[in-house]
């Protein structure tokens, strides 16, 4: 089975066994950290951390959770990315309400910084991390299969 595929399957399973809207703090570990990465994944994938921001995550509204799920199945540049991230401008955090307004510029800063200047940000980081993320992801569903099965 290839790694999307035991990755899908895992999703499908825990969505199945957990719901939709969960308040994932109330999670066990494995079943979050799995539910957190794919989600992330999927999020700045399509639209960067500030995609991401604009959509709360139950039980984790300053993402630490989500930042923390890449540390524990071993995505190390997802992770930094996500610490480059929540550092935030100016040592405002974008998940706080004073950097809310400001937050959808941060995909044009990305791009700009990223095709004009040559600098990481930390999109263009977990963008290049991405195969990374999944490959760990798959292998960490692999090495706690017995605590994910929900049959």
């Amino acid at each position: 089975m290839s790694d999307n595929d035991l990755i899908h399957e895992t999703v499908e399973k825990l969505t199945s066994l957990h719901g939709q809207d969960i308040d994932v703090s109330t999670l066990p570990n494995i079943h979050r950290n799995v539910l957190l990465v794919n989600l992330a994944d999927y999020l700045i994938g399509n639209g960067g951390f500030q995609f991401m921001f604009e959509r709360p995550i139950p039980g984790d509204p300053q993402f630490q959770l989500t930042a923390n799920a890449h540390n524990d199945i071993g995505a190390s540049k997802g992770f930094v990315a996500f610490q480059k991230s929540l550092k935030g401008t100016l040592g405002i955090r974008p998940t706080s309400i004073i950097a809310r307004p400001f937050n959808r510029f941060r995909t044009a800063y990305t791009l700009f910084n990223a095709a004009f200047l040559g600098r990481d940000t930390a999109d263009t980081l977990y963008w290049d991390s991405a195969e990374e993320t999944r490959s760990a992801l798959a292998n960490y569903i692999r090495k706690n299969n017995d605590s994910l099965d929900t049959r």
